[in-house]
């Protein structure tokens, strides 16, 4: 993600932030944690993601002040998505625990 709002804001010079999309996301090492313990569990069909209610411009905005207030995060309304994919079968701390800034 910080990768693609360095790109946007390289390119369009903000980062257009929708408060209607939750995206599935999840921290690298929460993924990498939780496909270690999905090996140890029975197999079928798992889905990681730590977004319990967080909208992208949140999620934008928290990223933002955790990596220096360096982006314009803009918020629209433009992309109504719910792709968040929570299995509760996984315990995947949420993004409340690493993103502390906002909620």
């Amino acid at each position: 993600m910080i990768d693609f709002f360095e790109k946007q804001m390289e390119a369009e010079g903000q980062i257009n932030a929708s408060k209607k999309w939750l995206p599935s996301c999840s921290f690298l090492d929460d993924t990498a944690a939780a496909i270690l313990s999905i090996s140890q569990m029975r197999p079928g069909i798992y889905m990681i993601d730590s977004n319990k209610k967080w909208n992208f411009f949140e999620i934008a905005s928290a990223l933002n002040k955790k990596h220096g207030n360096k982006w314009k995060v803009k918020a629209t309304d433009d992309f109504i998505f719910d792709q968040r994919m929570i299995d509760e079968r996984l315990q995947v701390p949420g993004l409340k625990q690493r993103l502390k800034s906002l909620d």
